[in-house]
């Protein structure tokens, strides 16, 4: 669901890692849990669907029946 960065030094002792979400992440909150020595962080991600209508696959949608035949008959 996450793909995470490098982790970076921003000052002494203090630590940060970038996060993104990932395109197939479904809807709902996630726990996050991070671990360091006797340290335990908890937090929790809420995963949102995009908002407005997806795009179309194709420019023109097709309409009716697939047309088959033309071929050799003989």
């Amino acid at each position: 669901m996450l793909e995470l960065g490098a982790l970076r030094t921003k000052e002494s002792s203090v630590y940060e890692v970038a996060a993104t979400v990932k395109k197939d992440a479904k809807p709902g909150t996630y726990s996050i849990t991070y671990k360091c020595y006797d340290s335990v962080l908890k937090a929790s991600l809420k995963v949102v669907a995009p908002e407005g209508k997806p795009k179309q696959q194709v420019a023109v949608k097709p309409k009716g029946a697939a047309e088959t035949g033309g071929g050799f008959a003989g």
